[in-house]
C-alpha cells in the first residue's frame, strides 16, 4: 500500500508513454471489446518505472473507407456490433456501432453505421453511415462516435440522423521524436457530461470537446498505459488508472484532483472499466508484488468491485469476486460484472450493495435501459432481454 501511496504522490512525473507497444494495446482493446472472457495469468503488469506507460506506435491510415450498399429493412440491425463501448442510450433510443466492411484484424479500414432503435418495438429507426467505430456515448445535444485509427470523433445530430461534425484529435505533445505519427491520438473511449464531450486514449491525455463549437477545449494530461475507462459522476470527470485506481479530473479547472487507489484486501487491483450509477463504481484484477523492479506486479487470483462517493473521493465498499471483475453495463439502479473465463453475470444493487446472481445471458450484456438489458452474442448479433 505505501508503495502505491508513494507512486501515486509523484503524479504523472515518469509515466511518459512508451511508442513501442502497438500489439500490447490492440490485444488489450480486443480483450475489452468482446465478452472480456480473461482468465487470471501470471503475466507480469507493467505499472512503475517505465511500466506505466504506454502504448501505442501510431500508424494512421490514409482516410476512412467509403460506405456503400442499402440500409437494412426495418427490424433488422444487419452488421456485426462491436466496440470498447458498442451501446449507448439517449435521446428515446438504443444505438449501437456495427461493423460492416474489412471487419477483421486491426479494422484500421473498415467501415460500418450507426444504428438507432426503438426500445419499445426493437425495430430499426434509423441508419447512419461511419467509419471505423470504437464507442459511442449520447448526451449533451447529441451522439458521439469516435474512430480509433483516424483518431476523430463523429458529432450525429439525433433530430437529423445525421453526421453532423467530425473533430479531428491530435496529442498535445511528441510521442516520440523517431517513430511514425507521433501526434496521433488513438481515441479508446468516451463519455458526456458536465457540459462537455470527453475523450481518452492510452497514450496520455483526456481529450475535452465543448459541443456548442465541436472544437477540442482542452487536452490534459495523465499517465499513459491508463486502464482505458471513463465516467462523468459528480461533476467530475473519473478515469481508471490500472493498478493506481481512479483519478478524478475537475471540468472547471482541466486538473486531476483527486487520486483514489482500490484495493482487494492487501491486493491493489488494476482497474479498468468504470461506470457511473448514483456513485463511481470501478472494476477490474487483484494483483500481487513481483519482487522485480521491472515488473512490480502481475495478476493475483480473484477481483473486485469498488464504489468510490463521489462527493468524498473515498471507496465506500468493496466487494471480493473468486476471478476478475469487469463492469460491462449499468443504469440508475444495477451495476452489472461478469466475471472472467465464463459467462457468469451479478447485479449489484446500487441502493443496498446487495449482489445476486450468478445470471447467464447467452452472450455479452453491453447495455440496460428503457427496461431492458442489450446483450451482443459471439457473432456480433444485438438482442433485447429481459432482466431478472
Amino acid at each position: 500500500m505505501s508503495e502505491v501511496k508513494r507512486i501515486l504522490e509523484h503524479g504523472v512525473a515518469g509515466f511518459e508513454p512508451r511508442p513501442d507497444a502497438l500489439g500490447l494495446t490492440l490485444r488489450r482493446a480486443r480483450r475489452r471489446r468482446w465478452s472480456r472472457r480473461l482468465g487470471a495469468t501470471a503475466a507480469a503488469l507493467a505499472v512503475a518505472g517505465g511500466l506505466v506507460a504506454g502504448l501505442w506506435v501510431a500508424f494512421r491510415p490514409g482516410g476512412p473507407a467509403p460506405v456503400t450498399g442499402p440500409t437494412p429493412p426495418p427490424g433488422v440491425v444487419g452488421g456485426r456490433i462491436g466496440g470498447q463501448r458498442p451501446i449507448a442510450m439517449g435521446f428515446g433510443s438504443v444505438w449501437a456501432i456495427t461493423c460492416d466492411r474489412r471487419c477483421g484484424n486491426d479494422e484500421r479500414n473498415a467501415s460500418g453505421r450507426l444504428v438507432r432503435i426503438d426500445p419499445r418495438t426493437d425495430r430499426l429507426m434509423a441508419s447512419v453511415p461511419i467509419a471505423q467505430g470504437q464507442a459511442v456515448a449520447a448526451g449533451e445535444g447529441g451522439v458521439w462516435v469516435i474512430d480509433f485509427w483516424h483518431g476523430t470523433v463523429t458529432r450525429v445530430d439525433p433530430n437529423t440522423n445525421t453526421a453532423v461534425a467530425t473533430i479531428q484529435l491530435q496529442l498535445p505533445f511528441h510521442l516520440c521524436e523517431n517513430c511514425p505519427n507521433p501526434d496521433d491520438f488513438l481515441p479508446f473511449d468516451l463519455t458526456t457530461g458536465a457540459d462537455a464531450v470527453w475523450v481518452i486514449t492510452d497514450r496520455g491525455a483526456v481529450a475535452r470537446i465543448d459541443p456548442r463549437t465541436d472544437r477540442v477545449d482542452a487536452y490534459i494530461r495523465i499517465p499513459g498505459e491508463n486502464g482505458g475507462g471513463i465516467a462523468v459522476v459528480g461533476l467530475r470527470v473519473w478515469v481508471t488508472m490500472g493498478v493506481f485506481g481512479v483519478w478524478a479530473i475537475d471540468p472547471a479547472t482541466n486538473r486531476v484532483v483527486a487520486k483514489v487507489p482500490i484495493l482487494d484486501g492487501r491486493h491493489p487491483v488494476q482497474v479498468e472499466p468504470v461506470a457511473a450509477s448514483g456513485a463511481v463504481w470501478a472494476a477490474g484484477s487483484d494483483t500481487r508484488r513481483t519482487g522485480d523492479p521491472a515488473n512490480p506486479y502481475a495478476f493475483a487470483r480473484g477481483g473486485a468491485v469498488a464504489r468510490i462517493d463521489p462527493a468524498t473521493g473515498q471507496v465506500t465498499e468493496t466487494i471480493h469476486f473468486d476471478r476478475p471483475a469487469y463492469i460491462t453495463a449499468a443504469d440508475e439502479r444495477s451495476v452489472w460484472v461478469v466475471l472472467a473465463g465464463g459467462d457468469a453475470y451479478y447485479r449489484i444493487d446500487t441502493g443496498t450493495n446487495d449482489v445476486s446472481g450468478p445470471f447467464s445471458f447467452g452472450g455479452t450484456l453491453r447495455a440496460v435501459g428503457y427496461g431492458w438489458g442489450w446483450v451482443v452474442s459471439r457473432g456480433g448479433t444485438l438482442t433485447r432481454v429481459a432482466l431478472p
